[in-house]
C-alpha cells in the first residue's frame, strides 16, 4: 500500500458467495487536471470486485470524475496547490463515493452555457448526490443503489445490478 491510501477490508456476502472485498478506501490526489485519469482508474479498480454491469461502473465512474473535475477546476486558485480526497465505501445495497476538497465553493453560473452541467450528470448517473460547501471546503456525497445478485452469475445476469429510485 503507498503513501495516500487507506484500506480496510472485511469479508462480506454477496448473493450466495462470501468475498474477501474493500468495504471502504480512503485516497488523495494532487488536485491537477492530469490526476482525473488515475481517480478514474482507482474507482474502477475498487468496483472490480462487486461484480457491476458495465453500465453501473461506467455511470459511477463519470459521476465521480465530474465531481472531481469541478474541484479540480473550481475550487483552488491557480497558484494554490490543493487536494482532492475520495472516500468510497459501501452500505447494505449501495456503493457510496464521498469527493472532498479544501478550497472555496463557486456557485454554479445561471446564465445559458455549453458548460456547468457536471451536477445534473452526478444526478442523473447515481441515486443521491448531496452537495455539502462551507469555509472548509466542499464535500460531494454520491450513493448508488444495488440490488444482490450471485457474483457467480455475473456474466449472465451482471452480478449485482441497479436498482431504479
Amino acid at each position: 500500500m503507498s503513501e495516500g491510501d487507506e484500506v480496510q477490508r472485511k469479508g462480506i456476502v454477496v448473493g450466495q458467495v462470501n468475498t474477501d472485498q474493500v468495504e471502504y478506501v480512503h485516497r488523495w490526489w494532487p488536485a491537477k487536471p492530469e490526476e482525473l485519469a488515475n481517480i478514474r482508474r482507482a474507482v474502477r479498480t475498487w468496483m472490480a470486485p462487486f461484480a457491476l454491469g458495465d453500465d453501473a461502473v461506467a455511470d459511477l465512474v463519470l459521476a465521480v470524475d465530474e465531481a472531481v473535475a469541478n474541484a479540480v477546476e473550481h475550487a483552488y486558485g491557480s497558484d494554490e496547490d490543493g487536494t482532492i480526497e475520495l472516500l468510497m465505501w459501501t452500505e447494505a445495497r449501495a456503493l457510496c463515493v464521498e469527493v472532498i476538497d479544501r478550497g472555496r465553493w463557486k456557485s454554479p453560473s445561471q446564465g445559458a452555457t455549453m458548460r456547468g452541467r457536471g451536477i445534473q450528470v452526478m444526478h442523473a448517473m447515481t441515486d443521491s448526490v448531496l452537495i455539502h460547501f462551507d469555509a472548509q471546503g466542499t464535500r460531494v456525497l454520491m450513493r448508488r443503489a444495488f440490488s444482490v445478485g450471485s457474483i457467480s452469475d455475473a456474466s449472465t445476469s451482471g452480478g449485482l445490478t441497479p436498482v431504479e429510485s
